[in-house]
């Protein structure tokens, strides 16, 4: 699940990992509250894993 909020005029991106992981995510991943839903690339580093990339959808 993708979940967005809105703050400072920029709306942040988090997404949901499995329990007892978490994620980082990099700047790309803060969008404009003009920017339309749909996917987008999510590159980060979770957590006891190798760096990651992958695509999420923000609803």
């Amino acid at each position: 699940m993708v979940r967005s909020s809105e703050g400072a005029g920029a709306t942040a991106i988090t997404v949901d990992v499995p329990a007892g992981g978490s994620v980082a995510v990099e700047d790309s991943m803060i969008l404009p509250p003009s920017a339309p839903l749909g996917r987008y690339l999510c590159r980060g580093e979770v957590e006891g894993l190798a760096r990651d990339e992958r695509e999420v959808w923000v609803e």
